[in-house]
C-alpha cells in the first residue's frame, strides 16, 4: 500500500485539472493506498457545499460524485465543507483553509 498526497490548486475555474486530480484520489483510494487531498488557492472553492454540484469536465467527469465517494472513505473531511462555508460566508470569498482530518501526518 502506498500513500498518495493530491494537492489541489483549481476550482471551478479549471473543471478538467479539478475533476482529474479528484478522480485519481479516488482511484487511489478504491485500489486500497492511503490517500490525502490538501485544498489550496482556488482548490477551496470546491469545499464550498454547492459549489460543485453541477460542475464537470469536458469529457463529462462529474466532480461531486467523486468528492461523495471520498467524504463516504473519511479521505476528504465534511467538517472541510463547513470551514469553507464560514470562511466564504465572512469574506465574501473562499480563503485559502487547510484542514487535516485527525490522525492524518502533515508536510
Amino acid at each position: 500500500m502506498a500513500k498518495f498526497l493530491f494537492i489541489l490548486s483549481r476550482g471551478t475555474d479549471d473543471p478538467v485539472r479539478a475533476t482529474r486530480c479528484i478522480h485519481l484520489a479516488k482511484v487511489a483510494k478504491e485500489e486500497g493506498h492511503e490517500v490525502n487531498i490538501f485544498l489550496i488557492e482556488d482548490g477551496v472553492t470546491i469545499a464550498k457545499i454547492g459549489m460543485v454540484d453541477y460542475m464537470r469536465s469536458p469529457t463529462g467527469d462529474e466532480l461531486k460524485p467523486l468528492l461523495d465517494y471520498l467524504i463516504k472513505a473519511e479521505v476528504a473531511d465534511p467538517r472541510v465543507h463547513a470551514l469553507c462555508q464560514l470562511q466564504a460566508d465572512r469574506t465574501g470569498r473562499p480563503r485559502c483553509v487547510c484542514a487535516v482530518r485527525e490522525g492524518a501526518k502533515s508536510l
